[in-house]
């Protein structure tokens, strides 16, 4: 019989983080087609996300270097978050094609589906996050954002 190897609790705590780590750098990779002025959200978004990311990485490697992780637990979390790092991957062309005003709320709306919220939660968190986005970044940042191929092509 062939002996089946398990992978040490300690990879299996920092592997989510550093999937969601390399989406942040292609994220930052790609704003740099970008024009100048659109590029500045993906970076600072990105750097604060990759600052975010490097403290969870480091709270899960001291974790589960404490205490080793049951078989049973760990399946059922890499499950959970299967969904959830596909429609992250899968937003991804959505903001190019689409840009920044659709793909925020459509991302919201949708991953606080996934995770079973109640149809008025979503919808006002949703609405919380765009009055947010807008007011900081937009009203108070000026930052302009990538509009979207699709709406490009519209407007022009």
């Amino acid at each position: 019989m062939k002996a089946s190897r398990k992978l040490p609790a300690v990879v299996k705590a920092w592997f989510p983080s550093l999937i969601f780590i390399v989406l942040v750098f292609l994220l930052i990779h790609g704003s740099l087609r970008l024009s100048r002025d659109s590029m500045i959200f993906p970076w600072v978004v990105g750097v604060v996300c990759l600052a975010l990311l490097a403290s969870e990485m480091i709270k899960d490697v001291k974790k589960a270097a404490r205490e080793e992780a049951q078989e049973k637990g760990d399946s059922a979390y890499s499950r959970s978050m299967l969904p959830s790092l596909i429609w992250l991957v899968a937003v991804l062309p959505i903001l190019y094609l689409l840009g920044y005003f659709v793909t925020i709320p459509l991302y919201t709306f949708v991953s606080l589906k996934l995770f079973h919220e109640r149809w008025h939660t979503c919808l006002l968190l949703t609405a919380l996050v765009v009055i947010l986005f807008y007011v900081i970044f937009v009203v108070a940042l000026e930052v302009p954002f990538h509009t979207g191929i699709v709406f490009s092509w519209i407007l022009d």
